[in-house]
Formats: C-alpha cells, structure tokens, sequence
C-alpha cells in the first residue's frame, strides 16, 4: 500500500507559514460591481486528479477558458494536500480541494479562501453524493451495522472519514468499533480485490471502479448522510484575490460555463476525463459522473452546512481546536456576482430558497 505523500494540514500547514508565508487576517473581496466578463489573463489551475476536475478539464478541452480571454494550464496533483500548497506558495492560481483539509489549513493559518463549490448543492445543508461505501467479496457486509468489527480502508486525514464517521453514528456506531487502514483511494481498490480489507470508505471514482473491477464488491451505502455537507471547493489565495478580482470573477464564469456543458453531457464529460486521469477507465468514468452534482453556487446553505456538519467534525477529532466561524475562511462575493450575472449558466438546477439567498 501507497502511504500518503503528506499528512495534510498540520506538515503542509507548518511548511507553508515556516517557509515565510505571512498569515492574514480575513479580508473583504474588491470583486467588480459590473456585470461578471472576460478578463485577459494568464492562470494555473491545481486540480486533484478525481472525476471532481471534470469541469476544469472540460473548460480548458473546449476552449471556454478562452472565450473568457484565460489562457489557462491545469497541473493534476495526486491530493488536496499538494493543491493547497501549489496555490500557497504562489505556484497556482486556483484550485480545487475537499472541504476537510482546506478548513483544517485556513484554522491553522494558511491565507486561502474558499471562493465557491467546485461540486455540492447550494439547496440542502447536508451533502455526500460523491462518497460511497463498498464491500469486498466474501464479505457478507450488507448494511453500516455489518461495518462492525471490520478493517476499512480509507485515506485519513481526508473528507472520506468524516462521512463514514457520519454513517456509523447514524447507527450508533463509533469509529473505535472499526479497525481504519490508511490507504490511497486507488489502492483500497487493490486492496478490497486482495481481501486485505473488508471494505472502503471513498470518494468517485474510486467506488464506481471497485464495483466495476473487484468481482463479488457491492455497494453498501452511496451518499445518503444527512449528517454531513462535504462538497468540493475551489479555492485561491487571499493575496491572489486582492490583486485580480476580476480575473477571479472570469475564472468562475467560464468553470460555471462549462459545469452547464457538463450537466447535460456527463458521458462527454467523462470521456474529457479520462484524457487526465492517469489509469481511469472509460466505463467507470461514466458510471462515478453519475454521482457528482456539479453545483458551485454559493449560499446561506452551504455556509451552514459546513459550520453546523464539517466543523464540528473537526473539532471532535482535534484537526480544528477552539471556536471556527468557517465564514472567515471563505469570500463568496465573487461567485455571487457571476450567480447575478450569468443566471443562464445555471439552468437545470434547483432554485435556491430565497431566505438562503446570498446577496
């Protein structure tokens, strides 16, 4: 098994401010009052190498990164650990992470801003689509219960222990009746097919290529945690939005260009990934896009989601100490403008309540 390249966010997070990053304190955007356009510049984007990227990916294959006048390069990194550092130090832009190890980050010290959803919904307060539980051969796993006494396979320190610790709670179980094997995502693939483990906690494609690779693995549970809000967020420095608010904005409006492409084309979509991806297959492509909800809107939801599911997760296993206000870690201002200006980029999906509207 593949050990973690890094445990991210207390190593990362020390790296970064020892190395002479100046830490912050929360700032308000200068986002442009006029209508969200075009912005002639050049910009790195640091994405993981997950079906998540699909509308980085699908951005910059068909050309939309363009018509927003970026002339964009996309560098894929293996986890949100080396994204954050990429765009810390100046090397991206912008990227994409769960929302796990960015809050842990920013409550160390780390000056990023989540600037909105790379995927989630801005229309519940609870979300894990993307996130599943699969069970190895043999098994005889059926429901969480059967979880008990089990070794899981799951990368620690990343959002897919969250939403396992969200599903045995929901059934009275705890994380100390399970035995936790920390692995790469790709590897508790192999490792479920090797019957090393009994099951894995994982985030797409990963499940999708389990039930479509291990002979005899079913699915015990995909998303359904009304107990946990993880989406992924698209993030950049605080430094880099002060100094290119409508590069920013730009930015967000040809991603939510081509997240509406890749709404009604999710096979296309697929495909485009698979082109980046190293060793992701074609069928299980298709198969895990199916499972992403590929809504980057900001609102009042998303907000609570975060503060009343992920931070107290957080805290309880000590990656945030203290009181987190998560709205310091985040500037939705950017992503609101283009909400206001390009609604039509938007279609399809479900209106936000108004009472949860941002403004």
């Amino acid at each position: 098994m593949t050990k973690l390249r890094l445990m991210f966010n207390r190593g990362a997070v020390g790296l970064l401010v020892g190395a002479g990053l100046v830490v912050t304190p929360a700032t308000t955007s200068f986002a442009a009052t006029t209508p969200v356009g075009p912005a002639k510049a050049t910009i790195t984007i640091a994405a993981v190498g997950s079906i998540d990227g699909t509308s980085f990916f699908t951005a910059l294959h068909n050309g939309i990164f363009r018509q927003w006048g970026l002339n964009a390069k996309i560098v894929v990194e293996p986890t949100g650990v080396e994204v954050m550092n990429e765009i810390a130090s100046g090397a991206a832009d912008f990227g994409d992470v769960g929302a796990d190890p960015l809050l842990t980050s920013v409550a160390k010290g780390l000056p990023l801003k989540i600037i909105a959803d790379n995927h989630g919904t801005a229309t519940l307060s609870y979300y894990a689509e993307n996130q599943a539980i699969v069970a190895g051969p043999g098994t005889g796993i059926k429901s969480i219960a059967g979880l008990k006494g089990k070794k899981i396979g799951v990368a620690l320190n990343t959002d897919a222990v969250g939403y396992l610790q969200s599903l045995l709670e929901q059934h009275h179980l705890s994380l100390s009746q399970v035995t936790l094997v920390n692995m790469t995502p790709a590897d508790g693939v192999t490792a479920l097919a090797r019957r090393s483990v009994d099951a894995i906690a994982t985030f797409e494609p990963w499940p999708s290529a389990a039930l479509l690779e291990v002979k005899g693995s079913r699915v015990v549970i995909e998303g359904h945690s009304k107990t946990w809000y993880d989406p992924g967020v698209i993030v950049s420095s605080e430094s880099y939005l002060s100094a290119h608010p409508a590069v920013a904005e730009a930015f967000l409006g040809a991603v939510a260009q081509s997240e509406n492409f890749v709404r009604s084309h999710l096979a296309q979509g697929a495909m485009i990934a698979t082109q980046w991806i190293t060793g992701l297959k074609a069928a299980v492509a298709k198969r895990a896009i199916k499972y992403v909800t590929f809504d980057m809107r900001m609102s009042k939801l998303v907000v609570d989601g975060l503060q009343h599911y992920m931070v107290p997760f957080l805290q309880k296993t000590g990656a945030i100490s203290g009181k987190f206000n998560v709205s310091s870690a985040m500037d939705t201002s950017y992503m609101v403008a283009v909400q206001k200006a390009r609604p039509q980029f938007f279609s399809g999906l479900p209106p936000i309540p108004s009472g949860d509207q941002l403004s």
